[in-house]
C-alpha cells in the first residue's frame, strides 16, 4: 500500500536527521561521511564496540528498557544513551539507543491493517527499495522479516519489521550488531 511506501520515506527522512544529528554532535570538527564511508576502520570499531555490548548483556550488565503506548519492553547492554522522538503529525515515535558507533533505531507508526509483514508486502509497496537475505523471525509475540538494505547515508543497514496490535515496528541497524540485536530482541516482550 502507499501507506508504507509514505512510512518508508518517513523513516529514512528520521533516521537521517537523527544519523547526522548524532554524527555531527560527536564529530563536530570533522567533514560528513564520504562516499567511501564507512571505512575499514569505522566498520572495525563497530564490530569491536558490539561485540563488546554482546559480552556486556551476557555478563548481566544490562538496563530494561520500558515504552508506555505502546507497552513494551527489552533489554538492552549498560551504557547506551537512550534518546525518545514523538512525531506528531503522523503519530510516530523514534526511540533512538547509541553507545558509540553502534546502536540502533527504532520508528513505531499506527498502521491500521492487521498482517505478518512479510519481503514480497514490502516489495509491493517500496519496489525501489533493497532488500537482500530476507527471512521470517519472531519478536515477542509477534512475527516480522529481518532484511539487509541500503541506506544512502548510513551505507548497509540491518532492517527488522513487524506488525503487531495496530502499530509498524521498523529498526535500522548496522550488521555488525547483529548478535547483539538478536540478544535484545529475544527479551523484548509486549504488555
Amino acid at each position: 500500500m502507499k501507506k508504507i511506501i509514505i512510512l518508508i520515506i518517513i523513516v529514512g527522512a528520521i533516521g537521517s536527521v537523527l544519523y547526522l544529528t548524532f554524527y555531527r554532535e560527536g564529530n563536530k570538527d570533522s567533514e560528513l561521511p564520504n562516499p567511501e564511508w564507512p571505512t575499514a576502520q569505522k566498520l572495525q570499531s563497530r564490530t569491536e564496540e558490539s561485540q563488546s555490548s554482546l559480552a556486556d548483556l551476557q555478563s548481566g550488565k544490562k538496563e530494561i528498557y520500558r515504552h508506555n503506548s505502546p507497552e513494551f519492553s527489552f533489554e538492552y547492554p549498560e551504557g547506551f544513551g537512550v534518546g525518545n522522538f514523538n512525531q506528531e503529525a503522523d503519530g510516530s515515535q523514534t526511540v533512538l539507543l547509541q553507545k558509540g558507533n553502534v546502536g540502533f533505531q527504532l520508528t513505531i507508526t499506527p498502521f491500521d491493517e492487521d498482517i505478518v509483514l512479510t519481503e514480497a508486502r514490502i516489495k509491493e509497496d517500496a519496489p525501489d527499495m533493497a532488500i537482500e537475505q530476507a527471512i521470517q523471525i519472531k519478536i515477542g509475540e509477534a512475527q516480522g522479516v529481518v532484511f539487509l538494505s541500503e541506506d544512502e547515508s548510513l551505507g548497509k543497514t540491518r532492517e527488522i519489521w513487524w506488525v503487531y496490535n495496530g502499530y509498524l515496528y521498523q529498526i535500522t541497524t548496522y550488521p555488525e550488531f547483529d548478535e547483539t540485536m538478536v540478544a535484545i530482541l529475544e527479551s523484548w516482550t509486549f504488555k
